[in-house]
């Protein structure tokens, strides 16, 4: 992830970086994405997690609570 921000030039955004994970399944990837991003190389980003699964979506909002992540699912 750290080699796709520096060769996108998507470290110095002026706005938060916004990525879309499509077909995110359990979320695990998508949150540890988000804490990566946000808490370990400090650039705001606002992560989406699709899937057309809405059991694995109930779950993946329930361990995003959790966690105080603020990522969307849907």
């Amino acid at each position: 992830l750290a080699h796709a921000l520096d060769a996108g030039g998507l470290r110095q955004l002026d706005r938060p970086l916004e990525l879309l994970d499509c077909g995110c399944g359990s979320a695990y990837l998508t949150l540890a994405a988000h804490h990566y991003l946000n808490e370990v190389l400090g650039i705001p980003a606002r992560l989406i997690g699709v899937d057309v699964n809405e059991e694995v979506i109930r779950k993946s909002v329930a361990k995003a609570g959790k966690l105080g992540a603020r990522v969307n699912f849907a």
